[in-house]
């Protein structure tokens, strides 16, 4: 992922310290400052689904209550906003977009973003600096893939990529198809355990081919392999980890594992405001600012194990074990090419699917 540099995020950090705070967006501000946006109306668009809902609770309903303004919002996947946006490039419908970090970076090259002020983003003192996306993304929140285990059958939490080749598990790993996000990211890790990286994927067929004995199933759905989990059909699942808190709440047999020592795929979720937005740039830059808070950000932590950005975020052991929160996580992000990555996809679609057939 392209990120902007610490320099840069720094740079604009001070601009804060200098302006001091900025009525219209700070936390502190009186309440009739606060509410100065009555009367205005701001478009966004994001996720659907629990995502979305934990975004309308954690973000837009506080922000609605603290501003007053009035927050209008399509729901749309990344890849349903990407191409909204280009759709729409002579005339925007929307001011905000939050999505994954990949969309930033494909609209933000064609001239679709804003660049972002972090002078009139106070909380942008706070943020992690590789959160921040070339310049037009603000990294709010991080959701992890990692390793999904059956408790009953695996002991010890892994610690490796290199168990899902360990023999034991003979038929009871569960990896994503071809096609979906996580598939590339275990395509990479096939690489990184034969000896090769992203930007040498030939050891990562040989692997995949040498993990075929231990594949029972290639899986999508959490729901599918919460119940492939919890019956005990398979042990070990590749795979977003916060898609199973509704099953771990249900106390099905399930732990998560973040903690190997070759890192961790996250990918950043992003507020971006659009060129030639139809809402006011002030208020599109009061509710970016909304999803980097640490109240924003600690409710998302809870409800759906979203991984904060925010630095003074702290969250109990329940929840943080389950999700990216301190500098040492953030250190063992494996980060990931996107420019590598797309220009590779299908090359490495057809080359996964020739590997596990």
């Amino acid at each position: 992922m392209t990120q902007m540099s610490r320099r840069d995020v720094l740079k604009g950090i001070g601009g804060v310290a200098a302006a001091g705070t900025v009525g219209s967006l700070g936390a502190s501000t009186p309440a009739d400052a606060q509410r100065r946006f009555d009367g205005d109306t701001l478009r966004v668009q994001f996720w659907a689904g629990s995502e979305g809902q934990t975004i309308r609770s954690g973000v837009v309903d506080p922000f609605v209550q603290k501003t007053g303004a009035k927050v209008v919002v399509a729901e749309g996947w990344t890849s349903a906003s990407i191409a909204k946006l280009r759709a729409e490039k002579a005339n925007p419908s929307t001011s905000v977009y939050l999505m994954d970090d990949i969309g930033v970076v494909s609209t933000g090259r064609e001239g679709l973003l804003e660049p972002l002020d972090l002078s009139r983003l106070p909380n942008a003192v706070d943020i992690q600096p590789k959160f921040f996306i070339e310049g037009r993304g603000a990294g709010f929140f991080t959701y992890v893939t990692g390793l999904v285990y059956n408790t009953d059958v695996v002991k010890t939490p892994p610690t490796s990529w290199k168990e899902l080749w360990d023999p034991k598990y003979k038929n009871k790993i569960a990896i994503p198809p071809a096609g979906a996000g996580p598939a590339l990211h275990m395509a990479i890790i096939a690489a990184m355990v034969n000896g090769g990286s992203q930007y040498n994927m030939d050891p990562a067929w040989e692997a995949l081919k040498a993990l075929k004995p231990n594949v029972a199933v290639m899986e999508q759905s959490a729901a599918v392999l919460a119940e492939l989990l919890r019956n005990g059909e398979v042990a070990i699942v590749m795979r977003t980890v916060y898609l199973f808190k509704p099953y771990i709440e249900k106390s099905y047999p399930i732990g998560i594992s973040l903690a190997m020592q070759e890192g961790f795929f996250a990918t950043p979720g992003c507020a971006a405001i659009v060129k030639g937005h139809p809402d006011k740039r002030e208020l599109a830059e009061a509710f970016v600012n909304e999803t980097l808070g640490v109240d924003a950000q600690t409710k998302m932590a809870h409800s759906l194990w979203f991984g904060p950005t925010n630095r003074k975020v702290k969250l109990p052991p329940d929840v943080a074990r389950y999700l990216v929160s301190t500098q040492e996580q953030w250190d063992a992000i494996i980060p990931v090419n996107l420019d590598n990555l797309s220009a590779r996809r299908e090359e490495w679609v057809q080359k996964y699917t020739r590997a596990l057939l």
